[in-house]
């Protein structure tokens, strides 16, 4: 990583959206909060040209991205793993080569989780956006946010320290 870490450039930064569905509205913590938050979210990327890349976790059963975010312009793909880092938004990585992923959606503490961890083994910085994400409980949500803390921690260590 250069030493901008954490400088966003909207020419090299992708919008990651994990799994904001249906049948996750009445079950997640503080849902209506985090949808306003992903509606200014998708605004603001549309307005500075970000991509926009959307997950839905097992849609067939879990329902597709809540009809009021306006993902028109987004790519949207199925997934049935605990992370965003799926073959086909690999390709778009490949493509595109972000330095940056501004990341956002639900649960904080298992798919954001992970594409956080897969994102940052491919040595891309990754803005997760704690108001727009949430989980079914708090205390999971909490625990993603410290866990987020500490790969901040490494990393940087592993910036200026070596």
């Amino acid at each position: 990583m250069s030493s901008s870490f954490g400088d966003i450039v909207a020419e090299e930064t992708l919008f990651f959206m994990c799994d904001m569905q249906v049948k996750f509205v009445p079950v997640m913590q503080h849902f209506d909060d985090i949808i306003t938050v992903t509606e200014r979210l998708i605004e603001g990327g549309q307005i500075l040209k970000i991509p926009l890349i959307v997950t839905e976790q097992y849609p067939k059963g879990l329902g597709n991205t809540i009809p009021q975010l306006n993902i028109k312009h987004a790519s949207v793909f199925p997934k049935n793993k605990f992370t965003m880092f799926i073959p086909e938004v690999e390709e778009i990585i490949v493509w595109k080569n972000p330095k940056h992923v501004v990341l956002f959606g639900i649960e904080a503490h298992i798919c954001i989780l992970q594409t956080v961890i897969d994102l940052l083994k491919h040595n891309i910085q990754v803005h997760v956006v704690a108001d727009a994400c949430t989980s079914r409980n708090l205390m999971d949500r909490l625990f993603a946010f410290e866990v987020f803390i500490y790969y901040i921690y490494f990393i940087l260590m592993d910036l200026f320290l070596i």
